[in-house]
C-alpha cells in the first residue's frame, strides 16, 4: 500500500498525518499550486476562525511553484494579524522564488518564522528540537 501524495505526483509532499491534524494548539495548512489573491484571502479567513483555539498556524508552501504579490501581501496581512493575536506563524517548503516574494511583502521574523519542513515547524513549535535533531532532521532555514 502505497501512502498519501498528492495527485500531480509531486513527490516533496509530506503524507497527511492524523496526529498533527487533531493537534488543537497548531493548525498546519498546505496550499497547493500557483498562489494568487483569492487563495490567499482563504488562509486569512481561517487564521480568522481559530485564532481563539490555536497557538500556531504553519502554512505550507512546498507544493507551491509560484505567487503573486496581491498572495504575498495577504500573507503579509495574515503574518501581521497572526503576531497581533499572539499566534506564532511558521512558513514551510517555500522555495527561494516563493520565500522572497514573502520576505519583499514583511513576512519576515518576528511575523513569520520560515522553516525547511513541516515536522521542523511541529518540532520548534512543541519545543522538540533535540528529538528532531537526533533523528536528522536538522534543516531549519531560518
Amino acid at each position: 500500500m502505497t501512502g498519501d501524495r498528492a495527485d500531480d505526483g509531486n513527490g516533496d509532499r509530506v503524507p497527511y498525518d492524523s496526529r498533527i491534524a487533531a493537534d488543537p494548539d497548531v493548525l498546519v495548512y498546505r496550499i497547493s499550486g500557483a498562489f494568487f489573491f483569492g487563495a490567499a484571502s482563504a488562509v486569512g479567513t481561517v487564521l480568522d476562525s481559530t485564532a481563539d483555539t490555536r497557538k500556531a498556524f504553519v502554512i505550507d508552501f512546498t507544493a507551491v511553484p509560484f505567487l503573486d504579490s496581491t498572495a504575498a501581501n495577504a500573507i503579509g496581512r495574515v503574518a501581521t494579524k497572526a503576531k497581533r493575536q499572539g499566534i506564532r506563524l511558521y512558513i514551510t517548503g517555500a522555495s527561494p522564488t516563493v520565500r522572497r516574494a514573502l520576505l519583499t511583502h514583511g513576512v519576515r521574523p518576528p511575523r513569520a518564522r520560515y522553516r525547511e519542513t513541516i515536522a521542523r515547524a511541529i518540532a520548534d513549535i512543541k519545543g522538540h528540537r533535540d528529538e528532531l535533531s537526533a533523528a536528522g532532521n536538522d534543516l531549519a532555514a531560518g
